[in-house]
């Protein structure tokens, strides 16, 4: 499924409701699958319920939770293992202070041009 979506340019979202109820063995191939779609790159995405609904409030009330964890953990690894020259590279998009922020300006804040730079933007797009 995860490949024909790529390859049809689209995506897959899996609602699992009362995942409490997965049996040890049927959670391990999950989080399998899970894992090799991950390595695979697909476009595939999970949610799991348990016996909540989620409505808006709930989610205005969890999201600067998950973005503090994504901040401590997901990107702060990516960071810590950058080179100095790609944490350069990523300071400068932040310093756009605007969506999308084009190569052209993270050159400008780099002070160098756009040839220059595209190596580090090919790394961190792909990730390093």
């Amino acid at each position: 499924m995860g490949s024909l979506a790529k390859n049809s340019e689209n995506s897959v979202c899996l609602f699992i409701d009362e995942i409490q109820y997965l049996k040890d063995d049927e959670f391990e191939a999950l989080i399998t699958a899970i894992h090799r779609v991950n390595q695979k790159g697909l476009p595939v995405t999970l949610f799991a319920i348990k016996n909540k609904n989620i409505d808006i409030t709930s989610v205005q009330e969890a999201y600067p939770v998950f973005e503090k964890s994504l901040d401590d953990s997901f990107f702060k690894v990516r960071y810590d293992r950058a080179a100095p020259k790609e944490k350069e590279f990523m300071l400068a998009m932040v310093a756009c202070g605007e969506v999308p922020c084009t190569i052209a300006q993270v050159a400008n804040k780099m002070n160098t041009n756009m040839k220059s730079i595209s190596p580090l933007r090919v790394i961190l797009h792909f990730g390093f």
